[in-house]
């Protein structure tokens, strides 16, 4: 009888004590939450829309998008280029959609369709972690899905940025015409000229202008090129 008596205490004290413990605890919490609902909060505007890495990198890339004639978008969110299908809605798409809706890129550079042709990512310290490799592989397989080349930039300079854009840039820029081909060279005996790839279907053409002022970086980028070896 004694031992009982003994157990039915001790059974008291433990659920006495483990009550005791729950009520400051939500004492506690109401406090805290109390104090968040009466602290005022207040907007402030942000000095730069960009890091000190990024206004830099741009200000290397405005003036070389510029004479191409290209566009450059920052820090757009992902699902806001790259679509998901089928596009129905169901639970399986909003968990693929919730793995790009809060990723971004650092720079879209996109044709005068504004058809995205490259993304750009300036990688700093940040990219060794491991969640972060993570989040490159995923993205850049997502991007080799869709056919949309990526850069992914360390240490740059104008010479090599330019290098990588010119690499890609004339095959990537689509045409404003017919909205589905792209521009490529044709070469013939009274002159090169770059046309859409869909001619002659489609015969648009590159503006005369325009088409010599990117022929001519490309020797320009040549001649470098040589120059360094």
């Amino acid at each position: 009888m004694e031992i009982l008596t003994i157990s039915f205490f001790l059974l008291y004290v433990v659920v006495f004590a483990y009550l005791a413990k729950n009520k400051t605890k939500n004492r506690k919490y109401k406090k805290q939450k109390l104090k968040k609902l009466n602290t005022k909060y207040s907007y402030s505007l942000e000095k730069s829309l960009l890091t000190k890495k990024e206004l830099d990198f741009f200000k290397i890339i405005k003036p070389i998008i510029d004479d191409i004639g290209l566009y450059v978008a920052i820090k757009p969110r992902i699902a806001d280029f790259i679509r998901i299908f089928p596009d129905d809605k169901t639970e399986n798409f909003w968990i693929n959609f919730k793995k790009i809706s809060q990723k971004h890129v650092d720079f879209l550079i996109c044709d005068f369709n504004f058809t995205p042709i490259i993304a750009i990512e300036l990688d700093d310290i940040t990219h060794l972690r491991e969640d972060r490799k993570n989040r490159d592989f995923f993205v850049d397989n997502i991007y080799k899905d869709v056919n949309l080349k990526v850069l992914h930039f360390t240490k740059y300079n104008s010479y090599n940025i330019e290098k990588e854009i010119f690499d890609i840039t004339l095959n990537s820029i689509s045409c404003e015409k017919c909205r589905s081909g792209f521009y490529i060279y044709k070469y013939k005996s009274n002159g090169s000229f770059s046309c859409c790839s869909n001619y002659p279907s489609c015969k648009n053409v590159m503006n005369k202008s325009k088409f010599e002022r990117i022929k001519n970086m490309f020797k320009e980028n040549e001649i470098s090129t040589k120059r360094a070896k």
